[in-house]
Formats: C-alpha cells, sequence, structure tokens
C-alpha cells in the first residue's frame, strides 16, 4: 500500500467526508475515492459502510484507521529527525602525500562550509585504494592516476613530481630506497633504474625522513615526492635536476555511486 492511500484514507475520517478530505489534499474528491478504492482492493477489506453519501467505518476500517495513524506519525517522526540530523558520512582514502601535503587546507575549508558533513579519512597504498573503490569500500580516493576503468571516473587534483635525491655518485650498483611494491613509486623507481643503470639494489624504507637521513649520511638515494623536498628546503642541494618522475595525484570515484554529498565535494574542487 502506498502512504499516499493511508494519508486519503485518514483524511477521509478525520475531516468526516471525502469533500473536505479533498480539500484538505487539495485534489479533487474522485482522487480521493479512487485512492480509498484502491486501499480497500489491496487489503481485500471494506473500509467504509457506504449509506448513499455517508461514510462509517466498518470494524476493521476502525482497526486500520488507528494503525494508519501510528504509521504515519512514525513516518512524520522519521522525516523529523533526518531533517533535524542531516549529518553525511563521506569514506575517503589517500596516498600519503595527497592526505599530508595536499588535503588539510581543503578538507578544513569544506568542513567549514559543509557542517552536516562528516569524513573518515584513511591513507593506503595505491593499487589497494584502487581495489577498494572499485568495491564501493570508499567513496572516494585521491590516488596517482590517470585510472582506466569503465567503473571508475577521475579528476586530476594536484600535481606532483618525485625528484632524485642523492649525496653520493650514482655509480655502479647504487642502493635505491622506495616503499614497498604495492605503492605506484616503488614501481615508477623500478622502471627509472632498469632504464638508467647498469644493476642496482633496493632496499624497503617506508619513511621519507628516515630515507632523507640516510641520503644525508652518503647512503643511498631515493625518488621523494617534490611536496617534501619544498618542506624540507636543507636537502634541497642533494636534489638531481636531471632527473624527476611525473606522479600527479587523481581524485577517483565509482560512476555507480550517485551520493548528493559526494558529488557537492567532487563539485568542490571544481571550484578550487
Amino acid at each position: 500500500m502506498k502512504i499516499k492511500e493511508l494519508e486519503a484514507f485518514i483524511a477521509v475520517v478525520d475531516e468526516g467526508g471525502i469533500v473536505k478530505a479533498a480539500e484538505k489534499m487539495f485534489c479533487v474528491p474522485s482522487n480521493i475515492s479512487k485512492l480509498i478504492n484502491e486501499l480497500e482492493s489491496r487489503n481485500e477489506q471494506t473500509l467504509f459502510n457506504r449509506d448513499h453519501r455517508e461514510l462509517t467505518l466498518t470494524p476493521y476500517g476502525r482497526f486500520f484507521y488507528e494503525q494508519s495513524k501510528k504509521f504515519i506519525n512514525d513516518v512524520e517522526r522519521f522525516k523529523e529527525i533526518t531533517l533535524q540530523s542531516q549529518e553525511i558520512k563521506l569514506l575517503i582514502g589517500g596516498i600519503d602525500i595527497a592526505l599530508d601535503y595536499f588535503l588539510p587546507k581543503y578538507i578544513y575549508r569544506y568542513q567549514i562550509a559543509n557542517k552536516n558533513v562528516n569524513f573518515q579519512i584513511l591513507r593506503g597504498y595505491s593499487r589497494g585504494l584502487e581495489s577498494m573503490i572499485s568495491n564501493h569500500e570508499y567513496d572516494l580516493i585521491f590516488s596517482d592516476g590517470p585510472i582506466k576503468s569503465p567503473r571508475l571516473d577521475s579528476k586530476l587534483v594536484f600535481q606532483e613530481q618525485l625528484l632524485l635525491v642523492r649525496n653520493i655518485e650514482i655509480g655502479d650498483n647504487p642502493t635505491i630506497y622506495s616503499y614497498g611494491k604495492t605503492c605506484t613509486y616503488r614501481e615508477y623507481t623500478e622502471q627509472w633504474a632498469r632504464e638508467y643503470l647498469k644493476d642496482f639494489r633496493i632496499i624497503e624504507i617506508e619513511s621519507y625522513p628516515l630515507m632523507l637521513t640516510l641520503i644525508h649520511s652518503s647512503m643511498g638515494m631515493a625518488f621523494i615526492p617534490n611536496s617534501i623536498i619544498q618542506q624540507n628546503i636543507q636537502f634541497k642541494p642533494f636534489v638531481d635536476s636531471n632527473y624527476s618522475i611525473k606522479c600527479d595525484i587523481y581524485m577517483i570515484w565509482h560512476k555507480l555511486n550517485k551520493s548528493s554529498a559526494l558529488t557537492k565535494f567532487i563539485e568542490y574542487f571544481s571550484l578550487e
């Protein structure tokens, strides 16, 4: 049964007839009659005794009226609660660079303008994030891109590049520090090494500060995001300007996610 049918039924009882019920619901009497007939047909029960133009409730009609009132009251309370507490939660994932160096000021400004939107923001590696957004485990991710998938959309939001930082000669068989294989920066680093080096070894270190400390001590080299170098200017003399790797950051979301909160969040970045 439909809420409109229940509302029409209650209006007929409360107003004492079809004509007044129609006035209350801003429609013609024939519409009210049709809704009542459909309601009786669905229930396979007669709700009104019909004596010429006079309508009186049947025993079942009295019971149905009480239950309908309770149901409609519950619906109205539900509407009030949801309108008063319109808190929306967006689940966002991102790689370290996006969360630490790009997103803070944007999230802050967006939160000030949209106080009803709550965030859960988690960090992860590119491959894992892309798998999770494909499976609807995130509403949005910030990762390397552009991503090519029939199920996903993406938009460039931040420009970034990896800079080669070293305090040693490249030489033969240099040590290269890099994150693990679940990070696309590792993939970029290996591609560069295979192209420019005859031999090399990679040591996994998932900490840029530790990498920089070792490089400062003339131990190894690494591709470090430019954002980190800009905030650690003492390492700028160690940047080899001959080599860099483009690694722009994209906002990525599932095409089937039609959430209004997500749409507004994406539009917010379009305005920036």
